[in-house]
């Protein structure tokens, strides 16, 4: 579980399951790349997020709706003393209007650094020879 703040909101979110993981990171494999080259650049290159802009445009509608539907539906935000879903009982929706676009991007980035950045880190570490991945 992950706690984080956007915009001064307390959220939090929930792991995935491991078979929803392997889906969103499936769609998401376009943008990988460009994403790591933005990280390792240690800043905002013209080439990174030049790539990193094809890459998410390249995305089809419903692979994007896909990873955004699954991360949101993790989230909840903090409403007092108690703990609101963040997606609407379908799933197909948000119960917050106040979130925008910019909002949902950096909730869903917090949502995919809590999933995969253990995964990410091991494979350096066998990629670098220095671990197991069983480990």
């Amino acid at each position: 579980m992950a706690d984080f703040t956007v915009d001064g909101i307390a959220y939090r979110s929930r792991k995935m399951p491991a078979r929803t993981q392997a889906h969103v990171l499936r769609r998401l494999a376009p943008i990988i790349d460009p994403v790591y080259r933005l990280m390792s650049s240690g800043g905002m290159t013209d080439d990174a997020v030049g790539a990193f802009a094809k890459g998410f445009a390249d995305l089809e509608d419903e692979q994007l709706d896909y990873v955004m539907d699954h991360c949101l539906a993790v989230v909840q935000r903090k409403q007092g003393e108690a703990w609101a879903n963040f997606t609407t009982p379908d799933g197909k929706g948000t119960m917050f209007q106040d979130v925008d676009l910019t909002g949902q991007v950096q909730i869903i980035a917090h949502v995919l650094r809590d999933n995969y950045e253990p995964l990410f880190q091991k494979a350096l570490v066998s990629l670098k020879g220095g671990g197991n991945l069983s480990a």
